[in-house]
């Protein structure tokens, strides 16, 4: 009898379902949701127009039972970024690998990095001659004159003309050298290492030489290099794709840059002699230079490039300061003291 009991007591317990692999191509549909999720989906036609091209990138029928599938694995996906526990303890959570869609740190190869040496000699020299180079003033347009903070921040606009980088004529060899760099800096920017099916225009890269010639450490206002947009259906449609920079240090004392993952205070980031970093162009970013006691003399020599897209031109007379509300971006991203 007790054995009987015990028998039906057991068969009460509900079975443990095994753990089901997510298909790859619904992983891919996932991220693609988050990535408009995160940047530019307010409307509920656009989020209805977001869900039917990734049924479509799942290849599965666009069911309600499918919509309920792909919204769990964005959920889980979504609750695994917001961990405490970050999937590399030793850096900071902005440059882990859950956030690469839109923030990267990459290796320069060695060919790109050999030339950087020669770029930072001549800029130096344009610095002690004073010539050359001017404050970055730009302002966003709206309904007030919003102006970036005066970091003593400046800049030389090198645009396309890469042989600029090296020499102030177009003698043979400065000419090669620049040449040589625009190439090698195309190939690594759309290559599987750092840019790939981005649809980077390589052509319409636009560079400037950056410099901060204060000693205090004052940051920028936190800003996007490319004006916030919101997606029409017909662009989720088309798969446009989102517009980056490019962000590197030129001698071996790196250079700084905050970063924000959303709203509330920024991660202060330094990137070394070596490295390049890629921000898509609606990562919130603040540069300047941090308080890091003896070697505040430095000035963190850099090079600054905006990668457009078709979806998004450069735009070299504003930065932009608020969100797609209008509402000041410095009054929700915070900056921590370094």
């Amino acid at each position: 009898m007790k054995n009987q009991k015990a028998m039906k007591k057991a068969a009460k317990v509900p079975k443990v379902a095994k753990a089901t692999k997510v298909p790859e191509k619904f992983v891919k549909a996932a991220k693609f949701v988050m990535q408009l999720q995160n940047t530019n989906l307010t409307r509920k036609n656009l989020k209805d127009a977001n869900y039917k091209e990734a049924m479509k990138l799942a290849e599965v029928d666009d069911t309600k039972k499918n919509r309920g599938r792909l919204g769990t694995v964005v959920w889980r996906m979504r609750k695994d970024m917001k961990k405490k526990e970050e999937e590399d303890p030793t850096v900071p959570y902005v440059l882990n690998k859950e956030l690469e869609f839109k923030i990267r740190l990459r290796t320069l190869p060695n060919d790109i990095k050999e030339m950087l040496g020669f770029i930072a000699a001549k800029m130096m020299k344009d610095i002690t001659s004073g010539t050359k180079y001017s404050n970055i003033t730009g302002v966003q347009q709206d309904d007030k004159q919003r102006g970036v903070k005066n970091t003593g921040l400046k800049q030389r606009v090198i645009g396309s003309t890469f042989w600029k980088l090296f020499g102030n004529n177009r003698a043979h060899d400065v000419k090669e050298k620049g040449t040589l760099l625009q190439k090698k800096l195309q190939e690594f920017i759309v290559s599987d290492d750092a840019l790939e099916k981005m649809d980077v225009e390589v052509n319409a890269i636009d560079i400037s030489l950056l410099f901060t010639a204060k000693n205090t450490h004052v940051q920028q206002t936190p800003h996007t290099d490319y004006k916030l947009v919101a997606a029409t259906k017909e662009d989720i449609q088309k798969q446009q794709k989102l517009a980056w920079t490019l962000h590197l240090p030129l001698t071996v004392s790196g250079s700084w840059i905050t970063l924000w993952n959303g709203h509330g205070y920024g991660t202060n980031v330094h990137i070394e002699f070596g490295k390049c970093l890629f921000l898509r162009s609606d990562v919130v970013h603040a540069g300047g230079k941090p308080d890091i006691g003896s070697k505040t003399d430095d000035n963190f020599l850099r090079l600054h490039a905006y990668l457009p897209t078709n979806f998004q031109a450069v735009d070299r007379t504003n930065i932009f300061l608020i969100d797609y509300s209008g509402q000041p971006l410095e009054e929700v991203y915070k900056i921590h003291d370094m």
